[in-house]
């Protein structure tokens, strides 16, 4: 265990070494920004963090200005917002783009993180250039296992004590992220132990129960017919934790958008095949106008 800690420490300041910190009314946030260009912000799923974002943002910053940052509650952000719910955690997602002065994005979420990418983008149309939508919640019955269990509320403290054990909640935490892969094994001992290590940080299980408690699908997916932005769905096929049926479904609902399957790939296509998730991306955003297009390069998109 004492070298899987040294190797997840290593990740956690490989990452976070060029790391900031925000102060918001929504309280302190944690981002990396990395390149410059266009702005494009990456959201994270949870209970994970801005490392999901690990081997796609320094891809993407070498052609556009890149922010990822952890959501309230997560990573290394603080812990005290009392509004957990996705519209809630889109304040503050706006508040960041306030203080950095970041007048209109390009939004990708991943999992959860589409949830409040998905409340901005609706609220505030002219802040959001396009949005991408990877392996999203908000299709119906989409619901994670354990935020059924979370909805009944005798279970609630059983959960918690599970998330605060550490032997018990780690072996959960482990358990559903190499879920979320296609190939298990992919989910080295380093990377379970470096999320794990920001989940269970003080006040860390506490706020994941609250996001999760707070989080309605039903009201999310009622959102998708009113997107007016140019949208992405990318999905990867062999996803056991929202099945590509989903994907299909998030199609229907959101006007004009475009469907984007990776054969083979689970629930974390930015963690398992980062070069083919910014492909993608960047074929995407080209297609929005000569802005974009002056970011595509060569080696990836042909």
């Amino acid at each position: 265990m004492n070298g899987e800690a040294g190797e997840s420490g290593a990740l956690v300041e490989s990452v976070y070494r060029d790391s900031h910190r925000l102060r918001v009314a929504t309280g302190e946030l944690s981002y990396r920004r990395l390149g410059a260009g266009r702005p494009v912000v990456l959201v994270h799923g949870i209970p994970l963090s801005l490392l999901t974002w690990r081997r796609v943002q320094p891809l993407l910053a070498e052609h556009l200005d890149t922010l990822a940052l952890d959501l309230p509650g997560f990573g290394r952000s603080s812990r005290e917002l009392s509004d957990r719910s996705p519209g809630g955690l889109a304040l503050a997602l706006a508040s960041v783009l306030d203080r950095l002065g970041l007048a209109e994005v390009d939004l990708v979420g991943s999992s959860f993180g589409c949830a409040p990418a998905v409340h901005l983008a609706v609220q505030e149309p002219e802040r959001v250039r396009s949005l991408a939508l990877i392996n999203s919640v908000g299709a119906g019955g989409g619901r994670h296992s354990l935020e059924r269990l979370v909805r009944i509320g005798a279970l609630r403290a059983l959960i918690s004590r599970v998330l605060s054990s550490r032997r018990t909640g780690r072996r959960l935490f482990e358990g559903r992220l190499r879920a979320s892969f296609s190939q298990p094994r992919a989910a080295s001992p380093a990377v379970v132990e470096a999320y794990w290590s920001l989940l269970s940080a003080p006040g860390g299980a506490e706020a994941f129960l609250g996001t999760l408690r707070q989080f309605d699908e039903r009201a999310l997916e009622r959102l998708f017919s009113r997107l007016q932005v140019p949208t992405l769905i990318l999905w990867g096929d062999a996803d056991r934790v929202l099945p590509l049926g989903h994907a299909e479904r998030l199609r229907r609902a959101i006007p004009g958008s475009r469907l984007e399957v990776l054969a083979g790939c689970g629930h974390l296509p930015q963690e398992e095949r980062p070069e083919e998730v910014v492909q993608v991306l960047l074929e995407f955003w080209a297609g929005l106008g000569d802005a974009a297009r002056e970011a595509r390069p060569a080696e990836l998109v042909g």
